[in-house]
């Protein structure tokens, strides 16, 4: 399931705290993006060290949930598709 790819998130986009909530802004597309709790977990373990699974079981453990792992690779793939992210495969 893909579970072995590694999510890097992309040096330029910066994460900013507002009023509203925490927004990831990305320079290349001029796009805003409001995060909820889970994917601002989500999009902080994405450092480039943890594959989409062991994410998966970190965020669950958080919420007390086993698997997460579609719910997990869906928000990652909508940070790769926003060009948030990139996503490489782990050797």
């Amino acid at each position: 399931m893909g579970l072995d790819r590694v999510p890097v998130k992309k040096s330029d986009v910066r994460l900013n705290q507002l009023k509203q909530g925490t927004v990831l802004f990305n320079p290349r597309t001029e796009e805003v993006h409001l995060l909820n709790p889970a994917a601002l977990l989500v999009w902080e373990c994405c450092t480039g060290v943890y594959t989409m699974n062991d994410i998966a079981r970190m965020i669950g453990a958080v919420y007390g949930i086993d698997d997460l792992s579609s719910e997990v690779q869906a928000i990652i793939e909508q940070f790769s598709v926003k060009f948030m992210l990139e996503i490489v495969y782990r050797q």
